[in-house]
């Protein structure tokens, strides 16, 4: 029967010198994995055991990737393990001594750092908490990192979902779509256009640091369940303006991947706009190069609109006043999409009240 592996020292470091005049028996070495376990110290007099110490010696690994120093815009990695691995847990703090967000995947713990530059460089304490501890003991590691400001990371591998071409109503909430992807975090670009404008970024979160970025234009809030931003399940609500249709792209970013969907979005809104002898029924709508046709209808067919179109973008249906019962009731504006979506806004117009008020209101 072979006897366990146990591990190698040297001669010279074993032992503490002179333990033989000093009594103490300390144990030197430098630890590798494999060597943690129990170690049993006994002392023994005349055969007879006179004390014994067990003590159990734990192994913890930390590694980076990519390997120090990274380049700039780079996700850092910051993996720790320890071994045995139920004997405790790994946290992580970040230079200026904040707690950072670590998750763990099988028996490491992970955290990262998105978009790592010069002012995120420093030490990076990986803090082994023993189970069981009453003294609340902890072990501190440092781990120093610096950005490579002369190397740039690349984001060249892009995975493109398919383009989505949609329309909503003006106020509706609208759910934007990003790839069905659990990513480190998120941007998302607009483009107006119509005005053809350079498209812009619009919004950031990273979920490792919880912040956001919201800059000027339309306003994105980060959707609920089913997804859940802090986990890396990314979408997003927003109740268009007119003015906000055009094109979206949602980039999410996970390792050294990014992963991209874009929305093509036309917004349409009805607005009535009483004239001295007629009522404007004006429908405006956004995003004119995927518009097929826009045009208002009248719930009597019977009856014929007198429509027009001053400028691309406005769709406009006049009706004479006072309102009649020929004319009152329910107007429609439909929008039709190139690849045959369609949607609608109605505006209902009543006949005038006996003190001459007229009714102009959207249809719920």
């Amino acid at each position: 029967m072979s006897s366990p592996a146990v591990p190698l020292w040297t001669p010279c470091n074993w032992l503490t010198p002179n333990f033989q005049e000093s009594g103490v028996f300390s144990l030197v070495f430098i630890p590798k994995i494999g060597d943690e376990g129990l170690y049993f110290c006994l002392f023994k007099q005349q055969e007879k055991k006179e004390r014994e110490k067990v003590i159990l010696l734990a192994i913890l690994t930390a590694t980076i990737f990519p390997a120090a120093p990274p380049p700039k815009d780079s996700i850092v990695h910051l993996v720790a393990s320890v071994s045995p691995n139920f004997i405790g847990r790994i946290t992580w703090t970040g230079p200026s001594g904040t707690p950072l967000r670590s998750e763990v995947k099988g028996k490491e713990t992970l955290t990262k750092v998105p978009r790592f530059n010069a002012e995120d460089g420093g030490t990076y304490v990986c803090v082994f908490h023993p189970k069981d501890n009453s003294s609340r003991a902890t072990f501190s590691f440092d781990v120093a990192v610096e950005v490579d400001a002369a190397a740039e990371a690349s984001y060249t591998n892009v995975t493109q979902g398919h383009q989505i071409s949609t329309a909503s109503i003006a106020g509706v909430p609208f759910s934007l779509s990003c790839p069905p992807i659990q990513g480190d975090y998120v941007q998302v670009y607009w483009q107006n256009m119509d005005k053809k404008q350079e498209i812009k970024q619009l919004y950031q979160y990273d979920r490792w640091r919880d912040s956001q970025e919201q800059k000027k234009g339309p306003v994105l809030k980060r959707a609920g369940p089913p997804y859940n931003a802090q986990t890396g399940s990314f979408s997003f609500l927003m109740k268009p303006l007119v003015e906000d249709g055009g094109l979206y792209i949602c980039m999410v970013y996970f390792n050294n991947k990014r992963y991209s969907q874009s929305t093509k979005l036309s917004v349409l809104k009805g607005i009535p706009s009483p004239k001295s002898t007629s009522l404007h029924l004006c429908c405006y709508y956004s995003a004119w190069s995927q518009v097929q046709q826009v045009g208002w209808t009248y719930q009597n067919r019977h009856h014929a609109l007198q429509r027009f179109s001053p400028r691309i973008g406005l769709a406009i249906a006049n009706i004479s006043l006072p309102i009649s019962a020929n004319t009152a009731g329910n107007y429609t504006c439909t929008l039709r999409l190139k690849n045959g979506q369609e949607i609608w806004a109605v505006y209902t117009i009543t006949l005038p009240t006996k003190g001459g008020r007229q009714s102009f209101r959207p249809a719920l």
